[in-house]
């Protein structure tokens, strides 16, 4: 009787070799054994039929019939099953001699991946250069159309954000959020991108876009408030926040007001709100710089006049002297003017730089920083120059308008450097308040210490991992043979210690102020020691001070909602925008930023030099 394999294949066939005929050759690729005899491949996906007296291969999935008659061979059935529509994804190509096998579902997830990562148009799938180039590639790959592509795409990026989730639902620390609107200048819509920034588990700065959402007009405090909300209750990050970074605008405060009092429960923020609303050190910076730069704004109009038409052409940069006092563009004394403070503001580009990372903390940094910014200004008000001097004064004053707001969350921060601590406020204060300042130090001190008694007092809360922890390493020493030592120096009338946490790292000598040393390592190893101010440092060195890391999502979305996108829906503007991030960080190994390795864009067009250092044109 034919063994069960057997049963399908054709009793006789001139497909099939006997064993006994040919034992010594080597099994071939395109063969199957089966007792004694040797079958086509074919026959694993292929039933024999007869009809009408003729011999027939019948395609197992979708009943697609090929002859099979003496001295025909089975390569066409071969050439159908990678074909076949309805062929299980398990079945390779069996007539692939390299034993590569082609899906159809997976080309399109990648092609869905290609138009995400690098900003493609939809419609390239409609390109007929882009339709003969896959063709050549792969002629079994069935072209999808634009709405199917777009669908593939909705579908991947709920597939990521889900991802994202389970990933947010994991992190036990707080998460701060930084927000930012946009305007289109392509369809005159307004988006919200709003970001998350957390520690992970392995002590790793991350930041995940959470929304890139589409706001109608008017864009006022309420419409703000509902859609920041929306995105809060939908990824359950409500009682989670650590603080909320916002530019300077009116609308902001008004929205941030209205969180406080009317959408959030205060009992689950750092505070009960007080340190909520950071504002984004960055827009400040300009602001106080674009103060200053009234005061020559006159100078740099023409100095600006001059340059654009020095570069108009390859000859005028020989004529450009001759040119200028003909065209009256700009005196040696503005052009020095330009120059003294292009020099001066050379701070402020430096220190907007380091607060825009978004690999490193930036709020124990910001505190030094800004002191820094400070004290320069204060020693350009005695400058000889008249022009410094007025320009540095009208700096300052902008400076003390957002200075109070400023120095008390990220005074905090700073204490949570090791190389710093409490040492680092006692030495800036006094050079800015003068005999103030042992009242800012003591401000600055008790709020630390009201923060840290914060997080005591949730300890058992629902954010918290160090809880249950630390209930499990109770339970093992009372269950130790040493727990009698515990009882013994109680009962011995030990000197009980009165000293927090936060006392005994204060107390503490300062570590070596080396460029290298890894603030959020540091903490990672010392959360034995301090369990509390751990918690702490986790929550407070993730906070950015500046929205970069939302804005950098514009960079993006000005090249998505282009003229020639203009019209797509804003969800699929979302599912473009936020899948494109979440890949990219997937691809750097959850990395908080997306420039770790290269994402060219359809914009990011350079031809490389030849050897002379010259482009090749064609």
């Amino acid at each position: 009787m034919a063994s069960q394999n057997e049963e399908n294949l054709p009793a006789s066939s001139s497909n099939a070799i006997s064993l006994d005929d040919e034992s010594q050759r080597p099994l071939q690729q395109d063969e199957v054994e089966l007792g004694k005899r040797r079958y086509s491949r074919a026959w694993k996906h292929f039933k024999p039929v007869k009809d009408n007296g003729i011999s027939y291969g019948l395609c197992k999935y979708c009943d697609r019939r090929y002859k099979n008659v003496r001295n025909c061979g089975t390569k066409s059935m071969l050439d159908h099953i990678p074909k076949c529509p309805n062929r299980p994804r398990d079945v390779q190509n069996e007539g692939d001699t390299g034993g590569s096998y082609f899906d159809q579902d997976i080309s399109r997830k990648q092609l869905a991946h290609a138009i995400i990562l690098h900003e493609y148009p939809l419609s390239i799938v409609d390109h007929v250069g882009f339709r003969n180039f896959v063709a050549s590639i792969q002629p079994m790959f069935k072209m999808v159309s634009r709405n199917t592509i777009k669908n593939d795409i909705i579908k991947f990026f709920d597939n990521l954000k889900s991802q994202t989730s389970k990933l947010l639902e994991k992190v036990t620390s707080r998460i701060a959020i930084t927000t930012d609107m946009w305007t289109s200048n392509s369809n005159k819509k307004g988006f919200m991108a709003i970001t998350g920034h957390f520690i992970d588990d392995s002590w790793r700065l991350q930041s995940h876009i959470l929304r890139f959402a589409y706001v109608p007009a008017p864009h006022d405090k309420d419409a703000l408030c509902g859609a920041l909300v929306n995105c809060l209750f939908d990824w359950n990050l409500e009682r989670k926040i650590s603080t909320i970074t916002v530019d300077n605008s009116s609308t902001n405060n008004a929205m941030i007001k209205t969180l406080l009092d009317e959408k959030l429960n205060k009992k689950d923020l750092l505070l009960t709100g007080r340190v909520f609303h950071v504002r984004c050190a960055a827009h400040i910076l300009n602001l106080i710089v674009q103060e200053g730069l009234k005061v020559i704004g006159d100078s740099i109009s023409k100095v600006r006049d001059s340059v654009l038409y020095w570069i108009g052409s390859a000859g005028r940069i020989e004529r450009f002297e001759e040119a200028a006092r003909l065209v009256h563009c700009s005196s040696e004394e503005q052009w020095s003017n330009a120059e003294d403070v292009s020099d001066k503001l050379i701070l402020f580009y430096r220190i907007t730089e380091q607060f825009s990372g978004t690999q490193y903390p930036t709020s124990s940094q910001y505190f030094t920083k800004v002191c820094e910014i400070k004290l320069e200004l204060e020693a350009w008000v005695k400058e000889f120059n008249p022009l410094i001097s007025d320009m540095a004064s009208a700096m300052l004053l902008k400076f003390k308008k957002y200075w109070d707001d400023l120095h008390i969350l990220m005074g905090v921060a700073a204490i949570f450097d090791p190389r710093y601590k409490m040492r680092l406020v006692e030495f800036f204060l006094p050079l800015i308040y003068g005999e103030e300042a042992s009242t800012k130090i003591q401000e600055v001190r008790s709020n630390c210490y009201n923060l840290f008694q914060d997080y005591k007092s949730k300890l058992s809360g629902p954010h918290d991992s160090l809880a249950s922890s630390s209930s499990e390493v109770t339970s093992f020493i009372e269950g130790d043979r040493l727990s009698s030592f515990d009882r013994f120096v109680a009962s011995s009338g030990a000197i009980v210690e009165t000293r927090s946490e936060l006392d005994m790292y204060l107390e503490e000598g300062l570590l070596p102020r080396t460029p290298s040393f890894d603030n959020l390592s540091w903490w990672k190893t010392n959360g034995l020691k301090f369990p509390t101010l751990q918690k702490m440092a986790r929550d407070l060195l993730a906070i950015p001070v500046s929205i970069v890391a939302s804005e950098s999502a514009f960079s993006t979305s000005g090249r998505l909602i282009s003229p020639h996108r203009s019209r797509l829906h804003p969800t699929t503007l979302e599912a473009l925008m936020c899948a494109r991030t979440w890949l990219w960080n997937d691809l750097n190994g959850l990395s908080s930023t997306i420039d770790k390795v290269s994402c060219p864009t359809l914009l990011d067009e350079e031809e490389e030099p030849d050897s002379s250092g010259l482009s090749q044109h064609c």
